[in-house]
């Protein structure tokens, strides 16, 4: 009753990167922090192999340049930080 989907043996890694500074007045964000994510491949031995990765300063600009890959499909829910296995 439900939808085949195969299983492409990929993960997603999303990590908070962040560029501390040095808390002198004005020492915000700048730009220099925000979400980085790369897209693995596993292989049979349990090595990975490194498809794209991506650097953007929201969760949601990041998933939408990782979507425009193509190594992700539309029905994968990706996890804001950690591991994503599909």
């Amino acid at each position: 009753m439900g939808t085949e989907r195969t299983l492409l043996n990929r993960i997603v890694v999303i990590k908070t990167w962040r560029k501390h500074g040095n808390g002198a007045k004005g020492g915000g964000r700048q730009g220099s922090s925000g979400k980085q994510g790369t897209i693995f491949q596993m292989e049979s031995d349990g090595t990975r192999t490194e498809l794209a990765t991506e650097s953007e300063g929201t969760f949601t600009n990041l998933s939408r340049k990782l979507r425009k890959s193509g190594f992700i499909p539309q029905h994968v829910a990706l996890n804001k930080s950690g591991e994503t296995r599909f």
